[in-house]
C-alpha cells in the first residue's frame, strides 16, 4: 500500500485544480511573511518539518526510485522503493544541508511511519511487511540531528497482523500519542481486516486524520515508558459495555502522566443513522433507540478499568479528549439531531470528568445561536419568507411564492428546512479542540461537503461522452469557548473548492494567550479571547501576483503550525523549493 501512496503523490500535485471563491471578515490583521531562498529538493513532496533547539528547522521528503523501463521492444517493470531525505535549514530557511535518510534495516527497505519529538530528542518510527509471517513491524531509531542521521539500528516496539497488500482487505496501521509530560508513549495498533461494508466518502467518519478510526472494533496497544519500555500491553482489546451487544470503534484516545491510557469509543450505531436507505418508516429515530453514543474508558497501568458512557438519548456527533492542568478530562463535543438519514449538528458540548474515578464534574452544552446559523446556512430572504409563511405571515408578493414552494416540499425537505434554524448543516467534525491558559475550552469548526456533477455531452455524430466531477466544498468557520459555565460563539465566512482531488490539510490552528490563530486556504484568520471579534489577513504568498525568481509558478501543497506563533509552508514548482514563514503579530 506504501508504493501505491509514492505514485499518487506527483498526481496530486499535477491534476488537482483549487479555485478560492469568498472570504469575509470581521477587521484585519498583521501579518508577517519572509521566505528563503530557491533550491532544489531531493524527493517529490514534503511530509514533515520541525523546529530545532537551535532556532533552525529540519524537513523530511520522500520520493521514489523504480518504475517502468523500457528494454528493446519489452518494458520491464521495476518495483517502487521509497526514498527518503531530510533537510536542514537556518533560522530565515535557507538550506544548509540536505542528503538521503537511510532507513534500510537487517537488508530491508523500511516504510517512513512518524517523525516523532519524545524527552527532547526525535526518533524516526518505519515499518516493514514480513510477507511470509503475514505481519507489519513498527520499528524506531534516534535521530542525530546534528549529523543528519540515524544513531544505531531499528529496533522493534510493535507487530500487527497484515496479508501483504491481499485485495478486499483494509490496510494495517499504526497510530502514536505522547503524555503531555512526555513520560510516556502509547502505540495504537490496527490488524488489517477484511472490508465488510464499502468505505464511506470524502468527509465521512474518520479519526481526526488519525489511521485508528474504522469499522474495526479490535485493536491492540503499548504503552511506553521514557526508556521504551513496555509498561502496559493489550492485544485484541475491544470496548464493550455491559449487557451490551453494541460496537465501539476508536475515535480519540490518550495518555495521561501517570500512564493510564484513555480511549473514547463511539457507538457504530450512531453512523448507521446515515445510511442511506435509512428512512423514519424503517428503523427507530435516536431518541427512540435507548443507547450511548460515546464510551470513555480508562484502563490504568495495572490493568484496572473505569468507564464514562454519555447520557442515552443524547445524541453526540463527535467528540474529543482534553487534559486540562489539574488532570481531569474534558470531553468536548458535537450535539446532534436525527433528520431522516442524516445527523445534523446542533450544538456544543464540555463534560468535565475527575481524573480518578471518571466522576461528572460538570456538563456545559449550548445550542449555535441565530446570528451563526443565519450566516453559516446561508439562509436566504426566500427561505425566511417561507419560514413567515408558517408562522402565518402570509403577507405580501414574497409570501405568495414562498406558499406555492412550501406546497411542493416534500415531508423530509421540509424536515431539513426546519434544521436549518437549528444545526449547522455541513458541520460533522471537530476540526480542532484545545484548552488555554485559563483552562477554557475552544472548538473550531469547519462546514465541509462533496458535491459530484456528472456530465453527458453528445458530439455531431451521436456518440456520448460522460464526465464526473467532484467538487470538495471547505467553507465557513465556527469558534465556539467555554468560559466557565458560558458559551461564547462567532463565525468567519469563507468559500473554498478543490477539484478532483480533496486537500491533505484543510487548516492549521493554534491557540496562545486565549485566542485562536487559524491558516485558511490564503488566509490567516484570528479570534478575540472572547470570540466579540473575528479578523482575518490575506496572504501575498498565495498569491499569482508575488514572484519568486527562477520559479513561473508556485505550488502550495503542504503546510504546518510550528510553533504557537509560526506557520510553515514550502512554494513548490517541480523540484523547486522556497520555504515561506508566517507570522502573525
Amino acid at each position: 500500500m506504501k508504493k501505491m501512496k509514492l505514485a499518487k503523490i506527483s498526481v496530486l500535485l499535477f491534476f488537482m485544480v483549487v479555485c478560492t471563491i469568498t472570504s469575509v471578515a470581521q477587521g484585519k490583521i498583521r501579518v508577517k511573511e519572509t521566505h528563503g531562498d530557491l533550491f532544489e529538493q531531493k524527493g517529490r513532496g514534503f511530509i514533515d518539518v520541525v523546529e530545532l533547539p537551535n532556532g533552525g528547522y529540519m524537513s523530511l521528503s520522500v520520493g521514489s526510485a523504480g518504475g517502468a523501463v523500457s528494454i528493446g521492444s519489452f518494458i520491464h517493470f521495476v518495483q517502487y522503493k521509497a526514498l527518503y531525505y531530510i533537510q536542514r535549514y537556518d533560522k530565515n530557511l535557507d538550506l544548509v544541508e540536505q542528503k538521503q535518510l537511510d532507513i534500510d534495516h537487517l537488508g530491508k527497505n523500511l516504510a517512513f511511519e512518524k517523525l516523532v519529538k519524545f524527552q527532547n530528542e526525535f526518533y524516526v518510527f518505519s515499518t516493514f511487511v514480513n510477507k511470509k509471517n503475514k505481519k507489519k513491524y513498527l520499528f524506531y531509531s534516534k535521530l542525530n540531528v546534528e549529523k543528519m542521521a540515524l544513531e544505531g539500528s531499528f529496533i522493534k516496539v510493535a507487530e500487527v497482523k497484515d496479508p501483504a497488500a491481499k485485495t478486499g482487505y483494509e490496510e494495517s496501521s499504526f497510530d502514536i500519542s505522547l503524555s503531555k509530560d512526555e513520560k510516556y508513549m502509547v502505540v495504537f495498533g490496527k490488524d488489517a481486516e477484511p472490508i465488510k461494508k464499502k468505505s464511506k466518502s470524502f468527509f465521512g467518519k474518520s479519526s481526526k486524520q488519525s489511521k485508528i478510526g474504522t469499522y474495526d472494533f479490535k485493536f491492540t496497544f503499548w504503552v511506553l515508558d521514557k526508556d521504551f519500555e513496555i509498561v502496559n500491553y493489550e492485544k485484541n482489546y475491544a470496548v464493550t459495555l455491559k449487557e451490551s451487544s453494541d460496537k465501539f470503534y476508536v475515535r480519540d484516545f490518550a495518555v495521561d502522566d501517570k500512564g493510564a491510557i484513555y480511549i473514547l469509543g463511539k457507538n457504530n450505531v450512531v453512523d448507521e443513522l446515515t445510511r442511506a436507505e435509512v428512512k423514519s418508516n424503517k428503523r427507530a429515530t435516536w431518541v427512540d433507540i435507548n443507547k450511548s453514543a460515546f464510551v470513555l474508558e480508562k484502563i490504568n497501568s495495572d490493568g484496572t478499568t473505569e468507564q464514562y458512557i454519555t447520557p442515552e438519548n443524547d445524541l453526540f456527533v463527535d467528540m474529543n479528549i482534553l487534559f486540562d492542568k489539574k488532570g481531569n478530562i474534558n470531553l468536548v463535543g458535537l450535539n446532534g439531531e436525527q433528520v431522516y438519514a442524516k445527523l445534523a449538528t446542533t450544538g456544543v458540548s464540555r463534560i468535565v470528568l475527575d481524573n480518578d474515578n471518571l466522576d461528572e464534574i460538570s456538563n456545559v452544552n449550548d445550542n449555535f445561536t441565530e446570528d451563526v446559523l443565519e450566516n453559516v446556512n446561508d439562509i436566504m430572504e426566500s427561505e425566511k419568507a417561507i419560514d413567515n409563511m408558517k408562522n402565518g405571515n402570509r403577507k405580501g408578493r414574497i409570501q405568495k411564492k414562498a406558499k406555492k414552494k412550501l406546497a411542493k416540499m416534500t415531508p423530509e425537505e421540509k424536515a431539513y428546512f426546519d434544521i436549518k434554524k437549528r444545526a449547522a448543516l455541513n458541520v460533522n467534525s471537530i476540526a480542532f479542540s484545545g484548552l488555554d491558559e485559563n483552562g477554557d475550552a475552544m472548538i473550531v469548526l469547519e462546514e465541509q461537503h462533496l458535491e459530484i456533477v456528472t456530465t453527458t455531452y453528445t458530439d455531431a455524430n451521436g456518440r456520448t461522452t460522460t464526465t464526473t466531477t467532484y467538487y470538495y466544498h471547505y467553507d465557513d468557520l465556527i469558534f465556539t469557548k467555554f468560559i466557565g459555565d458560558d458559551v461564547v460563539q462567532n463565525y468567519y465566512k469563507k468559500s473554498f473548492v478543490s477539484i478532483n482531488a480533496p486537500l491533505q490539510k484543510s487548516m492549521d490552528v493554534s491557540l496562545k494567550d486565549g485566542e485562536l490563530t487559524v491558516m485558511t486556504q490564503g488566509h490567516i484568520v484570528k479570534s478575540d479571547g472572547d470570540l466579540t471579534k473575528v479578523r482575518d489577513a490575506e496572504l501575498k504568498a498565495f498569491s499569482r501576483s508575488e514572484k519568486i525568481p527562477g520559479m513561473k509558478r508556485k505550488y502550495f501543497t503542504y503546510r504546518k503550525t510550528v510553533n504557537e506563533d509560526t506557520i510553515l509552508a514550502p512554494a513548490q514548482n517541480g523540484k523547486k523549493v522556497v520555504w515561506y514563514k508566517i507570522t502573525v503579530d
